[in-house]
């Protein structure tokens, strides 16, 4: 799993596919952050636009760019020396097509930070 120094921004990307594996355009993308290791809800959910691109005929890819700032990444107990992050991204919420993915990564606490 891949760590990062606290108060690094970071870049996400997600794609969408059907359970063929074919590009697949939801209705909705939202994402949220969560810290873990405390509970902390740090980014509520938030809406994107989905980016598709093709070759003129098909849909050949479908997907979001998500940019965490690193005020977003911050130590939420100065007594962890690492925190656990989750970025939750849902395409179709509250829809019955509904489809999750979580990524994880940890947040290092640099002393003076």
């Amino acid at each position: 799993m891949q760590q990062f120094n606290e108060h690094v921004g970071l870049e996400a990307q997600a794609r969408f596919r059907s359970s063929t594996q074919e590009p697949s355009l939801p209705s909705t993308v939202h994402w949220r952050l969560n810290c873990a290791t405390t509970g902390a809800l740090l980014q509520d959910w938030t809406a994107l636009t989905p980016i598709q691109q093709s070759d003129g005929f098909n849909l050949t890819d479908v997907y979001v760019d998500i940019t965490i700032p690193g005020s977003l990444n911050v130590i939420q107990s100065e007594s962890n020396s690492r925190e656990l992050k989750t970025i939750l991204v849902v395409s179709n919420k509250d829809l019955d097509s509904e489809m999750s993915e979580e990524f994880s990564y940890y947040v290092r606490n640099i002393i003076g930070r």
